[in-house]
């Protein structure tokens, strides 16, 4: 029986890995490499440490600072533009796990500073009861650490808690910490692997709502 929900933060949330992907084939155009499906696919997820570290192996002639510097000044642009699109049903979702008395958490490769500045921006931040970010972990996703925290800061097991994530990473992180997964796609779709380390796999947050009812009575 589950007692809490994790929610990821990009891509699962809000729609911030869709927009910012849009950004990627100017950085390639400027600097000369490929930027196709498997290039965008590769940094869903991860903390901009380890996208700089992706970079380097990628772009040993350039210095990787610099490459996501500019790649951060397009994605900045764009969404002071069109600001953070939140992904459909997730009021409605987190409105029924406050209902069921379900505890809320967020566990993000983002600093905990862009959590708290992004949920308070779009008028969720208090639904939650547990922030964990990126800059609290030592190992990131795929690793399970991030979800053994934020269960235990939670004060549950992780058996105890269901996850709602997007990406290959999360789910794997998910799934390796023992917790009930439930995978939203976003980017990257679903392939054998990705399917068989969640407990369903669903197409919208809101239609996450009956695989919870369940999760809570068994």
């Amino acid at each position: 029986m589950i007692k809490a929900v994790i929610f990821d933060m990009d891509g699962t949330m809000i729609d911030t890995e869709h927009q910012a992907s849009l950004d990627w084939p100017a950085v390639g155009e400027k600097y000369g490499f490929l930027v196709d499906d498997e290039f965008i696919h590769t940094f869903l997820g991860l903390t901009g440490k380890v996208k700089i570290e992706k970079l380097k192996e990628r772009l040993p002639n350039e210095d990787p600072v610099e490459v996501m510097a500019f790649y951060r000044s397009l994605t900045k642009v764009r969404f002071d533009r069109d600001g953070i699109l939140v992904k459909p049903g997730l009021v409605e979702l987190l409105t029924y796990c406050r209902v069921k008395k379900l505890k809320l958490a967020v566990a993000s490769a983002a600093p905990l500073s862009r959590i708290q500045e992004i949920l308070s921006g779009i008028g969720v931040l208090a639904f939650f009861d547990v922030l964990v970010g990126g800059d609290m972990i030592t190992h990131q996703k795929p690793h399970p650490e991030i979800y053994e925290l934020t269960a235990s800061k939670l004060g549950y097991d992780c058996s105890e808690c269901a996850v709602i994530e997007d990406s290959r990473v999360g789910i794997a992180s998910a799934y390796a910490a023992k917790t009930r997964p439930i995978l939203v796609p976003d980017i990257e779709t679903p392939d054998h692997k990705m399917l068989s380390h969640c407990v369903r796999c669903v197409d919208s947050l809101d239609k996450a709502i009956p695989v919870i009812e369940e999760l809570m009575s068994n």
